[in-house]
């Protein structure tokens, strides 16, 4: 049964509107917020460029995050920031753009670390956990599909069934149910066809203990100390197998391709090498056919040093590669969103002196730049996850900085960008140090939801340990969600429309959920 939801109209004099809309032209007229400093003496700016890209890269990595030893101290929130709107915003007259019960996605983190999606009711103040997981720090992303029935997101659960992988793509009903891994050539033990067969083999190169498993597979197994392992219960359809070592801190890992015969075993042999790759990001387009998202990669060189390169790739719901984004030489993809209204995704870009919103057809085929952002005297300037209005007439996106003179100094602010305007505008300032990520915009199109993240970590995608859930409106008015355990809540992902989602049973989680 589904059920509709109708805020009560909001009974507001006429006078006292006018009263309220003069004081908040006034306040807007006179806050100002000084983004520059008194210059200093220039800089290194080909060591501070080095240094900052190698930020940027780090954030593509494959480990997951360090345990954080937490503190019983709560963190200062920060004070209700004044956004740097290009126009004056306008008070909403009647309850015709007031959200009804909106529902809010999130991922909280237990103490012991493992972490789960959790669905918020916000009309009803209700809560319901839609994943059982018992993973460790192994969520990445978490996003709708367009039209509210599926949630996407990257995880590093169950790795070892996907053919290269570290991170996957995943998908579940909004209620939790038909949980699917997409990428990674993945094929469900379950349901495997037999008949099946027993894989033996031998590692090169690794060290040590190694996990192994091969596409279909019902277990994991480790080998011995010499690299020998015996696999059994592998399908003969299998078309893969993998291992994965680790050496040296890194992980060193292999694949072979397989032919196996149905009425006799296998005998292969899996060469190692240190590298890995995955999905950092994705996002589901308006007919649920086709993903997108950001894939890494990332290899080590002659002297130990980690390099790493991202691709966009567009694949289909079968988890079939479907195309290739098109990107500009010397460029890095941080974020893509598919439109919610037309067949075209938007994506961000990161060049060593300029950061873009970008725009592709449905195809992958380059559109060209919505907006470019030159680093300015003082900030070298990145842009990451960017994320379509329901309405499709804005892009709110991380806007993410260092201070040329002071390069200890770095923060992260969320921007608005509106289809056909000159520039973006600063909704959530945020103090050095501290970071505003993962924004999500509510189904009335007037306020967008976001993590703070205040100890500094929270700019590397896979070390932040802290994440606190905020709302802010477009003029500019921010609420700490009490509902979310503070510096335990992440990726914030609100539905995209005012109703007609599934009904959810009613769950009241204990803190440690």
């Amino acid at each position: 049964m589904r059920h509709r939801w109708t805020a009560p109209e909001l009974n507001v004099p006429f006078a006292a509107r006018w009263l309220l809309a003069a004081l908040c032209l006034a306040l807007c007229c006179t806050a100002c917020a000084q983004l520059y400093r008194d210059p200093t003496p220039t800089p290194d700016y080909a060591a501070l460029e080095t240094r900052v890209a190698s930020s940027l890269r780090a954030t593509l990595t494959a480990k997951a995050p360090p345990t954080a030893t937490r503190t019983a101290t709560p963190t200062a929130e920060p004070s209700t920031p004044t956004p740097n709107l290009s126009q004056t915003p306008t008070l909403t007259p009647t309850s015709t753009d007031v959200p009804r019960d909106d529902l809010l996605a999130y991922v909280q983190q237990a103490e012991d670390g493992v972490m789960n999606v959790l669905l918020q009711n916000l009309g009803r103040n209700e809560t319901t956990r839609l994943t059982h997981f018992l993973e460790q720090r192994h969520l990445y992303d978490l996003s709708w599909s367009k039209d509210g029935m599926w949630l996407i997101f990257v995880s590093a659960r169950e790795f070892m069934y996907s053919r290269q992988n570290e991170r996957n793509i995943y998908a579940m009903r909004a209620d939790g149910t038909e949980l699917r891994m997409i990428t990674g050539d993945y094929m469900d033990p379950d349901t495997a066809p037999g008949p099946y067969v027993t894989l033996r083999g031998q590692i090169v190169g690794g060290q040590g203990a190694c996990r192994v498993c091969a596409q279909g597979a019902t277990s994991v197994v480790v080998s011995d100390e010499d690299g020998r392992f015996v696999l059994p219960g592998v399908p003969a359809s299998a078309a893969w197998a993998r291992a994965v070592c680790q050496l040296n801190g890194d992980a060193w890992q292999g694949v072979v391709d397989l032919q196996l015969s149905a009425t006799s075993d296998r005998e292969v042999t899996i060469t190692m090498q240190p590298g890995g790759q995955g999905w950092s990001q994705a996002s589901l387009s308006r007919d649920n056919s086709t993903l997108a998202g950001v894939y890494y990669l990332w290899a080590v060189n002659d002297e130990g040093e980690r390099g790493y390169t991202t691709e966009g790739f567009l694949y289909d719901w079968s988890g079939t590669p479907a195309g290739v984004l098109e990107v500009p030489d010397d460029t890095t993809l941080t974020g893509v969103d598919w439109s919610p209204v037309a067949d075209e995704l938007v994506g961000t870009l990161v060049a060593e002196k300029t950061t873009w919103l970008w725009h592709w057809d449905a195809q992958g085929k380059s559109l060209g730049a919505l907006l470019e952002m030159p680093n300015t005297e003082r900030l070298i300037l990145a842009a990451g996850n960017p994320a379509f209005s329901p309405d499709g007439d804005a892009i709110a996106f991380e806007l993410r900085q260092w201070d040329w003179w002071e390069e200890t100094e770095r923060k992260t602010e969320v921007f608005v960008y509106r289809l056909g305007d000159g520039e973006a505008t600063r909704l959530v300032e945020t103090a050095w140090g501290e970071d505003a990520l993962h924004p999500s915009w509510a189904s009335n199109n007037q306020r967008i939801y976001y993590q703070l993240s205040t100890d500094g970590s929270g700019i590397e995608a896979d070390s932040q340990t802290s994440g606190t859930l905020w709302s802010v409106t477009l003029d500019g008015q921010t609420t700490r969600a009490d509902w979310a355990i503070k510096e335990m809540s992440f990726f914030p992902a609100a539905h995209p429309l005012y109703s007609d989602f599934p009904q959810m049973p009613r769950v009241t989680p204990t803190p440690a959920e």
